[in-house]
């Protein structure tokens, strides 16, 4: 390849609130400036346009995802829209059948909302309920896990938190300890008002960008059985192809890495007629991810400062 192909993953995309103290964001205003220095030297794709593009010319190619179907996108995608740039916004659907935050944001409000304290709390809780740490701290998972987050910019309560809820914590137990957590704190949290809305996502979809599945509940496929796999990305897809009426052809992993699947989720998006996925990984993509179409690396927005020299 003569030129850059590089993705660039998002998530919260907004303005920083006094009400959460340790959020973790991409600021909007920031966010619109990037945008605008790189359209100067960069060509914009969806996902898909990955695999239909000539990659001999000379000019570098940007995908931009942004994971987890949330209100900030809609002003993300109407300000890509102005500046004629493409993007792709990945799904979970669990909120559209529950009417509920998923426990991944549940645990990212808590921890916007007190930062290290969260880890006291969560021990707290398992403590007045009478569980046990032996019977939800999952000994082989977290073994496999414990260096996740690990050059994340954040305190070590933080990191734990998110490694206990995330990655080894009893997946039977999530909700109802983050529920715990969140009425003890008395938060509440409105799916509505988290997540685009369904004539959102249609709306997002008529302005050309592209809506892939970012499976069910997102959970981590890698801790899931084949069956339960099989569920997470079926349910997805025809949720979303259901209301779009045409294909859904991208998957993200949730949580990315390649610690988030295996060969099950490979084999399942492949006999479900997915085209690609994306994961997570600080490096270009390459002529053999292209070929393999199902682990396309992904850069986090917060090293766009450090590949494009901006404000250097």
């Amino acid at each position: 390849m003569n030129n850059i192909f590089r993705s660039l993953m998002y998530h919260y995309v907004r303005s920083f609130s006094n009400e959460n103290p340790y959020a973790k964001f991409k600021d909007i205003n920031s966010f619109k400036d990037e945008c605008k220095f790189l359209k100067q030297s960069n060509e914009f794709y969806n996902i898909s346009d990955l695999f239909l593009l000539d990659n001999t010319n000379d000019i570098n190619k940007i995908f931009l995802t942004f994971d987890d179907g949330l209100k900030d996108h809609l002003v993300v995608a109407e300000e890509l829209k102005s500046l004629n740039i493409k993007a792709t916004f990945y799904i979970s659907i669990e909120p559209f059948f529950q009417k509920e935050v998923l426990p991944v944001h549940k645990a990212h409000i808590i921890v916007s909302k007190i930062g290290p304290e969260a880890l006291d709390l969560l021990f707290d809780v398992l403590k007045s309920e009478k569980i046990k740490n032996s019977d939800y701290l999952i000994k082989d998972s977290k073994n496999l896990y414990k260096e996740k987050y690990n050059t994340n910019n954040e305190e070590y309560n933080i990191k734990e938190f998110k490694r206990i809820i995330n990655y080894y914590g009893n997946l039977n137990l999530r909700k109802f300890l983050l529920d715990n957590i969140l009425k003890k704190l008395n938060i509440t949290s409105d799916p509505k008002k988290y997540y685009l809305s369904i004539d959102e996502i249609i709306y997002l979809d008529k302005l050309g960008f592209e809506i892939g599945s970012h499976s069910y509940s997102h959970t981590l496929l890698s801790r899931l059985d084949k069956e339960k796999q099989s569920l997470e990305i079926l349910k997805s897809k025809i949720f979303l192809e259901n209301f779009l009426n045409h294909k859904v052809k991208s998957f993200c992993y949730p949580y990315g890495g390649i610690d988030s699947y295996n060969s099950d989720t490979l084999d399942l998006l492949k006999f479900n007629e997915f085209e690609s996925a994306v994961s997570v990984g600080s490096r270009d993509i390459d002529q053999k991810d292209i070929l393999n179409r199902f682990e396309i690396p992904r850069y986090d927005c917060n090293q766009i400062n450090e590949l494009y020299r901006i404000n250097n």
